[in-house]
């Protein structure tokens, strides 16, 4: 592995290169995965989303397969395609996109039930976070409020955050775009296509919002910028820029996409944000990619200070790779 770093004075942003010291793009077992959108960190044991043959699988943090959880189907404890997972105590809970429900498996892939989620179509379906005490964070694109809190069964609770209003009506679902996440006792929510981050209490009360500065993001912003002027129509589309969030500690780690001199999307780069005096501070910049076929989909970061990332892009095997920090 090398790693390089260089000083920058604005705002004392350390810029890291990184290069992978472990990657693989099969298992163990020899059977090829596909697709990994999520991942979740749980006491550094790794959980993804086998998407293209419909499970999930358990590695450790050197990528080592130790089992994996459900299988493809249309049955009540398979899955046809998967959306997010997330993990309260030993219970993960993952999104069934055919069956519009939830699976509920133990920590050693025994089924648990199903909840179905049909009645709310709202839903994103791709994104949720769960708090200590098992109630579930979903994002929403037809409700009126950007994140709607559910018990374990799928009852709804309540609903709450800031929902962005656009001049045009028939816009507004592709402005609310977020990622929820759990942290710190709070409920955090990523703008996916603008660096902001909201902070709520589990009673839905408004905390902070974070504006992230622009510069850092400069490249993607200007390319959405440009890419609506050719056309109205791109104004439909979602420029993302981020794409996954995770934490080790008080410390929380941003998965975004960069462009290259000419403008074009290139590679992903990780922001590190240390949370302190109720403020988020960046604090370092890594540079994942290595090549223009890197397209990173995935990340956490483990307790012996790795960042993993999973390799959604199109043009090569999908990969997962492992980088050292200091």
């Amino acid at each position: 592995m090398l790693i390089s770093c260089n000083q920058h004075s604005d705002n004392d942003v350390i810029f890291v290169d990184l290069t992978p010291c472990i990657v693989i793009d099969e298992l163990s077992d020899s059977t090829l995965f596909r697709g990994i959108s999520y991942m979740f960190n749980n006491n550094d044991v790794i959980y993804a989303t086998d998407d293209l043959n419909g499970r999930i699988l358990k590695l450790n943090t050197d990528l080592n397969l130790l089992g994996t959880i459900g299988k493809s189907g249309q049955g009540p404890h398979e899955f046809a395609g998967i959306g997010a997972l997330s993990i309260w105590k030993d219970t993960i809970l993952a999104v069934n996109l055919g069956g519009l429900s939830l699976n509920a498996y133990t920590d050693y892939g025994q089924y648990i039930d199903r909840y179905s989620f049909t009645n709310d179509p709202s839903l994103t379906v791709y994104s949720f976070c769960i708090d200590n005490e098992g109630y579930i964070y979903f994002t929403s694109l037809l409700d009126s409020f950007p994140v709607i809190k559910y018990d374990r069964k799928m009852n709804r609770q309540f609903g709450f955050g800031e929902w962005i209003e656009p001049e045009n009506k028939q816009f507004r679902i592709f402005l609310n775009n977020f990622i929820p996440f759990y942290f710190d006792n709070k409920i955090l929510t990523l703008q996916v296509d603008a660096p902001v981050i909201n902070m709520y209490g589990k009673d839905g009360q408004h905390l902070m919002r974070k504006e992230l500065p622009t510069k850092l993001f400069r490249k993607r912003l200007l390319f959405k910028q440009n890419e609506q002027k050719k056309d109205a129509a791109n104004k439909r589309k979602v420029y993302k820029l981020f794409s996954s969030i995770t934490s080790i500690n008080n410390k929380i780690f941003i998965l975004y996409v960069d462009h290259d001199k000419d403008n074009r999307p290139f590679k992903n780069k990780v922001v590190e944000l240390l949370y302190e005096n109720n403020d988020f501070i960046i604090k370092k910049v890594y540079n994942l990619s290595q090549s223009n076929k890197d397209w990173f989909e995935s990340i956490v970061v483990t307790e012996d200070n790795k960042i993993i990332a999973s390799n959604a892009s199109m043009l090569v095997n999908p990969s997962i790779s492992v980088y050292q920090l200091d």
